[in-house]
Parts: C-alpha cells; sequence; structure tokens
C-alpha cells in the first residue's frame, strides 16, 4: 500500500522573463482585430503602458521587449534604467545576461550538427564524451544515456550547484565531479531540471565538431544571425559598457539591492549568453521562419522541429522538448523558455501558427510579471483589446482574498489580485497563477492550463469560507485561515474510531482523528484524507477522491475492531485496530525538559567535526559546527574546490556566506530558520526555540511508539517532528524550506540517526537531509570536543 497518495501542482518550473526600452514601433498592417477598433501600433503602445505599469508595481528598475509578426520585428522598447545609480536607460541595445534561454541556442546547434552528420540525437553522450559515463537507474536493460536525454532533463539527476556556483572549477572538473553523483529518481521517469548535463551536451558538440562550444556558438549561430553584439564568453563581457547592473527587490529595505552579475562560465552551455533585445529580436525571426534568416539556412526545418517536441513531461499540460518548455495558449502551442541568473531575468516565447515571438529582458532577480507576460503579449496582438490591457473587468475580488490552507498536507495557499484577475498562489511555485471567470458550475480555470480550476465555497451568509482545486478528477479542499468548518455531526460521536490502524499484510499504519470536525485518516507518506458521513452501505467516501472510501468493521460487542481501505481499482486493504496510544503528558515527561536543559549547561561550549557528502553532486568535504549555550553557534560546510557554506548566529542576529553569492545578513522568517537549526532545538528544550509546541498525533509501530509533534510559532513555517516513543529523540523532521538554487519553498525532510550520550545528553552524529531539487546531504560527525562548564576541554564521546 501507498505510494498513491501524492498531489501534483502546476509544473515547478520557474518561469522568468527580460525586457528592454529605446524605442522602434512599427507601422505595420493591423493584426487581426476582431473588434476592428484598433490598429497594430495603437495595441502595441497599449503593450507598452501596461508593462510600464507593470515594472513600476514590481519595482523592476529596467525592462526591454523586442516583439516579432511575419518575420517583422513590430517592436523594441525599452523601460526604466539601466542603471539605477547613473539613471542611464535602458535601450534596445542594453545587454542583459539571457540565462537559461541559452539552453534552446545549445540545442539548436546540436541541431546543426544532426544535419551534417556528425553527431545523432539518440548517440550515448560516451561516444563524444567517453568519461562521462553516468551511472543511471534504469530497468531497462543496456540503457545509456544520450544527447537526447541531457538536452530534455530527464537522466534522473538532481540539481548540482555546488559543482559550479563559486565558478572556480573548470568545465572539466565539474563533469568528473558530476560522474560521481547518484541518481535522485529513475532514469527517463521525471523531469529533473540540471545545468550540468547541458554542460556535458555542449562539451560533446564541441568534440563531435573538432572543436569548442564557445567557438561553434559564436561561428555557427551568433555571427550567422547577425547578432553583433552578443556574446557566450563570460570573460567578453566586462569590457562591454552597455551591461545593464543587477538587482534585487528588498521588501524590508524598500529598495532595489545592487546584485553582482554571476555569468558562470563552468556552465556556459547551460546559461551564458549575453544579449540584447535588437539582437533577440533576430534570434525570434530566425526560429519562427523554421530555421532560416534573410534567405540564408542555418539548420533543417525537420531538426528545429525535434527541438520543439515534447520528449518528457512536467505536469499542469506542460512538457519539456529540447532547450524549450512546451504548452498551449487558446488552443495553439507555445513554444518559451526562461532564464534567471542573480540581478536578472529573461523569456522567450512564441506562437508558431500565429507567426508571433517576443523576448522579454529584466535587471531584477525575479517578478510576478514573469507570469504574466505571454498572455499579456498574445492578448495585445490577438485578443480583446480590454482584456489585454485590463484583465477581465466587471468582477471584485476582494472577497476571495487571503490565505487557503490545504486539508491534505502542510501548506499555504495564496488567492491574491494579479492584473485584474483574481490569482492563486501554489506552493512551491512563488508566482501568481491567474483565473478565469466562473463558468456555469462556479469553476475558474487556471489561464495557463485548462486542466486545473478552482471553485469558491459560501457560508449562509454569504462569505467566502473555502477553496477546492480541481485537477486530474480530484478535488483539494482548502480551508480559509481563521474560519472553522461546521461540525456536520457531533465530535463526540466520532471518538469511538480514533487511534492507529495496521495492515497485517505490509505493515503499514494508519491514524484515524478529527480534522476540521470531520474523521480524517493519514495515510503512509503523510497525506490527510478527511472523510464525508457514512452512505447507506457505511462507506465513507474520501473528500478529495471519490474513487476511494474507508469502512469501519465492528466486533461482537459493537466496538471498533478494524477499517477496509477501499482503493481505485477495485483494491481493498484490511487494517487491524490498534490499543490507544499515549498522549502528550506522556510526551512530554519523556523529553524531561528540566534535565535536557541541565545537561546542556553542563555540556557548555562544543565542537562537532566530521564529513558531509552531498550524494546526488557527487562531492564530499569536511563540516564543523560550533555550539555555545542555545543561541550561539556556527557551521561550515567546506568543500574544497567547490567552496565553502558557513552560517552564524550570535543570539541577535545571523548571516550566512555560500558558494558564488556575497554574504548576507538573515532578517524575518530565514533568521527564525537559522536560529531554530541551533542544535539544541533538537536534543535541547523545546520551548526554548519554539512558541507553540502541539501533538498532533501518536503512531504505534512493531513494537513502540512515535509521536508527531507540530513546533511553530514566528514567520517561518513550522516544523514537523517524528519522536522516538521510547528515548524522546528527534527522529525526523518535514519543513520547508527557501531554495537558493531556484528561489522557491521545497519540502525537505531530515533524518537524525545514531544518537551516543555526552555529558548526559543524547546528540545524533549522523543527519541526513533531503530535498527535490538537489537531493541528499549526509553529516557523519566523527569527534567532539566539549569546554564543559568549569571550562575544561576534553575530545571524543562516551556511549556508542
Amino acid at each position: 500500500m501507498g505510494g498513491i497518495w501524492k498531489w501534483f501542482g502546476p509544473a515547478g518550473l520557474v518561469v522568468l522573463i527580460l525586457l528592454a526600452p529605446g524605442t522602434v514601433l512599427s507601422q505595420a498592417d493591423p493584426v487581426g482585430d476582431p473588434t476592428g477598433t484598433q490598429d497594430l501600433s495603437e495595441r502595441l503602445e497599449s503593450l507598452v503602458e501596461e508593462l510600464e505599469s507593470q515594472r513600476v508595481a514590481w519595482h523592476i528598475p529596467g525592462l526591454a521587449i523586442a516583439v516579432v509578426r511575419n518575420d517583422e520585428v513590430i517592436l523594441t522598447r525599452g523601460l526604466g534604467v539601466a542603471d539605477v545609480e547613473r539613471g542611464s536607460p535602458v535601450t534596445p541595445e542594453t545587454l542583459f545576461p539571457i540565462g537559461s534561454t541559452t539552453k534552446s541556442f545549445t540545442a539548436t546547434l546540436i541541431g546543426i550538427l544532426v544535419d551534417e552528420g556528425r553527431l545523432d540525437w539518440d548517440d550515448p553522450v560516451t561516444d563524444h564524451l567517453p568519461f562521462f559515463d553516468l551511472d543511471i537507474e534504469s530497468g531497462e536493460e543496456g540503457a545509456v544515456v544520450t544527447i537526447r536525454d541531457l538536452l530534455a532533463h530527464r537522466t534522473g539527476f538532481a540539481r548540482m550547484p555546488i559543482l559550479y556556483v563559486n565558478g572556480r572549477a573548470s568545465r572539466d572538473e565539474v563533469l568528473r565531479a558530476a560522474v560521481n553523483a547518484r541518481t535522485l529518481v529513475g532514469f527517463r521517469q521525471s523531469f529533473l531540471y540540471n545545468n550540468i548535463m547541458y554542460l556535458a551536451a555542449g562539451t560533446a558538440a564541441g568534440s563531435a565538431a573538432g572543436d569548442t562550444w564557445d567557438d561553434l556558438m559564436t561561428d555557427r549561430l551568433l555571427e550567422p544571425l547577425g547578432m553583433a553584439n552578443s556574446t557566450s564568453v563570460p570573460a567578453e563581457v566586462p569590457a562591454r559598457s552597455s551591461l545593464a547592473s543587477g538587482y534585487q527587490w528588498s521588501a524590508e529595505a524598500g529598495r532595489v539591492v545592487p546584485q553582482s552579475a554571476r555569468l558562470l562560465d563552468a556552465i556556459a552551455p547551460a546559461g551564458s549568453i549575453v544579449s540584447n533585445a535588437h539582437d533577440m529580436g533576430r534570434w525570434i525571426r530566425f526560429l519562427l521562419n523554421a530555421g532560416q534568416l534573410d534567405g540564408e539556412r542555418l539548420i533543417t526545418e525537420e531538426s528545429l522541429r525535434e527541438t520543439w517536441t515534447g520528449q518528457i513531461e512536467l505536469g499542469g499540460g506542460l512538457s519539456y522538448g529540447l532547450g524549450w518548455v512546451l504548452r498551449e495558449w487558446e488552443g495553439q502551442p507555445v513554444v518559451e523558455h526562461n532564464g534567471n541568473t542573480r540581478g536578472y531575468f529573461s523569456k522567450v516565447a512564441l506562437l508558431p501558427e500565429s507567426g508571433i515571438g517576443f523576448v522579454l529582458l529584466a535587471n531584477v532577480t525575479a517578478s510576478a510579471l514573469q507570469e504574466r507576460s505571454m498572455s499579456l503579449v498574445w492578448e495585445a496582438l490577438l485578443g480583446d483589446n480590454e482584456v489585454a490591457a485590463e484583465g477581465e473587468p466587471g468582477e471584485d475580488v476582494t472577497p476571495y482574498l487571503g490565505t487557503y490552507l490545504p486539508t491534505h498536507r502542510n501548506a499555504e495557499f495564496e488567492v491574491l489580485e494579479s492584473n485584474g484577475r483574481l490569482a492563486v498562489m501554489l506552493s512551491p511555485n512563488p508566482r501568481p497563477f491567474e483565473l478565469e471567470l466562473p463558468d456555469e458550475t462556479g469553476k475558474r480555470r487556471f489561464v495557463l492550463s485548462g486542466q486545473m480550476a478552482v471553485s469558491f465555497e459560501h457560508d449562509e451568509e454569504g462569505h467566502v469560507v473555502g477553496m477546492r482545486i480541481y485537477q486530474g478528477g480530484m478535488e483539494f479542499e482548502c480551508v480559509r485561515a481563521g474560519m472553522a468548518v461546521p461540525p456536520e455531526i457531533d465530535p463526540a460521536e466520532l471518538e469511538n474510531y480514533l487511534g492507529s490502524y495496521r495492515s497485517e499484510a505490509s505493515g503499514a499504519s494508519f491514524r484515524i482523528f478529527v480534522q476540521n470536525s470531520r474523521l480524517a485518516m493519514q495515510v503512509p507518506g503523510g497525506t490527510i484524507l478527511e472523510l464525508r458521513l457514512p452512505d447507506e452501505q457505511g462507506r465513507r467516501v474520501v473528500r478529495i477522491d471519490p474513487r476511494s472510501a474507508v469502512t469501519f468493521n465492528r466486533g461482537p460487542g459493537g466496538e471498533v475492531v478494524s477499517l477496509t481501505f477501499h482503493q481505485p481499482g477495485g483494491v481493498d486493504a484490511e487494517l487491524s485496530r490498534i490499543d490507544a496510544p499515549p498522549g502528550r503528558e506522556d510526551l512530554m515527561a519523556l523529553r524531561n525538559t528540566d534535565g535536557r536543559r541541565a545537561a546542556l549547561d553542563r555540556l557548555g561550549a562544543f565542537k562537532l567535526t566530521g564529513s558531509v557528502r552531498m550524494v546526488h553532486a557527487g562531492v564530499e568535504g569536511a563540516v564543523e559546527w560550533l555550539v555555545e549555550g542555545t543561541d550561539r553557534y556556527s557551521r561550515e560546510f567546506d568543500f574544497g574546490r567547490f567552496g565553502k557554506e558557513q552560517t552564524w548566529v550570535d543570539g541577535e542576529g545571523a548571516w550566512t556566506d555560500s558558494p558564488g553569492a556575497p554574504r548576507m545578513e538573515l532578517r524575518g522568517a530565514r533568521l527564525q530558520e537559522a536560529t531554530r537549526s541551533h542544535p539544541a532545538a533538537l536534543f535541547g528544550a523545546w520551548s526554548d526555540h519554539f512558541a507553540s509546541v502541539r501533538l498532533l498525533r501518536t503512531e504505534r509501530l512493531e513494537d513502540r511508539y512515535e509521536y508527531v509533534v507540530e513546533l511553530g510559532g514566528g514567520e517561518a513555517p513550522a516544523w514537523i517532528a517524528t519522536v522516538d516513543g521510547d528515548t524522546g529523540d528527534v527522529l525526523r523532521i518535514d519543513s520547508t524550506v527557501l531554495d537558493a538554487t531556484s528561489s522557491i519553498s521545497v519540502p525537505v525532510r531530515t533524518s537524525y540517526e545514531d544518537y551516543r550520550e555526552v555529558e548526559g545528553l543524547r546528540i545524533p552524529f549522523r543527519i541526513v537531509s533531503r530535498t527535490t531539487i538537489t537531493g541528499e546531504l549526509v553529516i557523519q560527525f566523527e569527534q567532539i570536543q566539549v569546554q564543559g562548564e568549569n571550562g575544561a576541554s576534553a575530545s571524543g564521546v562516551s556511549g556508542s
């Protein structure tokens, strides 16, 4: 059992945008206008006005845009400033790093070599890069990684930013380290974005052609396309005075903060190109002309179309081709990609059937404008003028705004207004997904994906109290924050069902408890399934999936002795009821807060040293953790040539220093996260670090209990801790962190193992953290040096 209870929101791929000023406004023939009320120039001016409004609203210093229609650049425009200090304006010639939109250039370059017979999409990468022999996880005998696999992000390897972000390691060093990495998922089973796979593809292309990727890019694409201002060589960029300065918006400071450009030569084929709106307009013309520009063909239409062919599904109606994200807009195929580097973002998007495409460039790290860009441009040229400029009018969205809490997992969804539309921010995506107006059933479909929709629930007085999300035949309920769900039945009548149930066949344990005044079941993996009231057959249907249900079975005396879990496909699982578990008082007695405080005082200052390994990046190094009291510590991971990662917390503030990034003072939720990461938050007194401690449930295993506790309070998301029922040791913590490589919140599970007793305190000597972005990090402490409360120093550990 288990494994079927997963929720897939909109694709996790971060969609980005870029823009630029200067003024070229074509007076070409009007676009087909169903209203006949506005010619092309007026539509484009309306688009520019909307972009300028959005630029100001989202604190973007400068933007540049180029729009192409029917092989003509009909708009290039710069908005705002390229440098805040100097006030220099953005023009179509202002340069921006285009980030990962470089990937489409690399895929196209490989397509050119395919046309020449120098390599094939399905060549094993080892044919051209013999040492890059990846250890894949595949059930297919003889499976090998091909050039196509590298370009489609389907190798099964997680992101490996530690290998390149500090810029010190060479391309060869990066590739040779990546060979030591372990896969995160099965080969060709899932989309996992990975810049190093594009480095490998670009390097293999250079080998196949007897050249370097850098020279090939210049000789075979940039120069023939007349992109004279563009370069793929980071070393050439500083000499180009027209490069825009990079920034990041700081809500706390109330201004944009300068960010130094990070142009990484180590992964150049994945994201090193620097260009401007003028040159990128030529790139879009070339693409929309199926591989030729001004009569010169560089790639066959067949090979270019291959890059626009889906290779792996992303979810939410999206798929990934070779260097491109593929989706639909109003029934038309869309070919697009985003780019993101520190201080900048970019977007290139095409509507090939309409002969329309655009590029947006910006000198800020991220913005909500990113997701909106495509619909703004498409609607400006092809849609209703009012919608293009103002969103869908006539609706007061105020009653719906706020936070909604999904009943099936620990998360928060925000409903907000975006460009005159109602929009939903679905974790872990840090951008709003705009909604259409409701249909006759009350469902509001996502503008960018008709496969998802939401509806809102009202109480008897008309107040919005909840939201439902519809996807894949399932319904996910969300309760509006601060609202209580009206009881369907007296909660006292549910007490007979509460407790733990276990499958004799699999050993899996399930928990029945009350949530939102309803009976709920937590299945292995943590998903919570609220149940409806029983039907005439006594089946309680699962609220998010009516294909599943639960039936409670009674013994001779009428007591509940087991349950039957009816699953899709007619599969039933029988679960036996387990004895009632211990409660919160038992847990707190087990934790012995006073005893833990006293032991920590006796321990005094101490230093833990050992090794750290990033399993899914193929690197390892040394770890040192200095700890004093309950509010001071420093932690350092040293990966040698790949850089150091350091954190300091002194009781009043916190700072981090990461590879490839400037030292940063932590504030708000980040500060609270760093403070909570003090080791004493695990093995000391919880009340010293958390404002609230709440027992969620107690789970019965074969020979012991485990407590599941919510540790929270403050700005940072709560931790869900699993505690050993015999020792009181924290076994696992499930939390959410802001990932530095993707700027999105991602779930992380941290396990604590190998507990040893030191001066009367049990300390974990092995810590394993895992995220879906970077994979697994393993810390193994080998020595502890203890100062003690009397100032004496001692090494080693006692116990085992």
